[in-house]
C-alpha cells in the first residue's frame, strides 16, 4: 500500500514542533510462484493426495526455533503456529465447499534433508527459492459431484505475521 501525507503548517505558532504519528502495520508476504499442484478426479469419484508445500522466505529465526524444537510439544516450544486458508473464487465456492478439504499433516515444517526429500517426491527439484525451503505437508481430498475446472490458492500463515 502507498501512503501519502501532506502537512500544512498551522497559522498559530505552537510551543513545540507539530508532530503527527501514524501506526503502520505490514504483513510479510512471500509468493511461491512456480509451485503449482494439479489435482484431477472424475465427477462422483474421490482423490486423496499429499502435497509438500515449500515455505520460501520463512523467517530464519522461526526456522532456527523449529530446528531446536523436538518432542510432542515442539510447536509450542518453537513458539510457532502455522495455519492455512483456501482462497476460492466466488463462482466455485459453493461447488468446492464440500468437494475439497485440506488438512495440515505436520505441526511444524520439515527442514533440511527431510524437506528436500518431500519436494523431490512431489517433482519439485532443482534450484530456486523453493529448493532449500522448509516444507509443510497437507492432505488434500477432492471429491467433486460434477465436472468442473477451478483454481484455488492455499495461503499459509505463520503466527509471526508472515503469509
Amino acid at each position: 500500500a502507498e501512503l501519502s501525507v501532506s502537512l500544512v503548517s498551522p497559522e498559530v505558532p505552537a510551543p513545540q514542533p507539530l508532530t503527527w504519528q501514524y501506526q503502520i502495520r505490514g504483513l510479510a508476504f512471500m509468493d511461491a510462484k512456480g509451485v503449482k499442484f494439479n489435482v484431477k478426479c472424475k465427477a462422483k469419484h474421490s482423490s486423496e493426495e499429499v502435497l509438500a508445500v515449500p515455505l520460501p522466505g520463512l523467517d530464519p529465526a522461526v526456522v532456527a526455533a523449529i530446528a531446536s524444537a523436538s518432542g510432542p510439544e515442539a510447536a509450542a516450544a518453537a513458539g510457532v503456529n502455522l495455519t492455512h486458508e483456501l482462497i476460492v473464487a466466488d463462482q466455485h465456492r459453493a461447488a468446492l465447499a464440500s468437494a475439497l478439504t485440506v488438512e495440515q499433516m505436520d505441526q511444524l515444517p520439515l527442514l533440511g534433508a527431510a524437506a528436500a526429500q518431500q519436494l523431490a517426491a512431489m517433482g519439485h527439484s532443482g534450484a530456486g527459492a523453493a529448493a532449500d525451503a522448509p516444507v509443510l505437508r497437507y492432505k488434500l481430498c477432492f471429491a467433486p459431484q460434477k465436472a468442473m475446472t477451478a483454481g484455488v490458492q492455499l495461503a499459509v500463515s505463520c503466527s509471526t505475521g508472515a503469509r
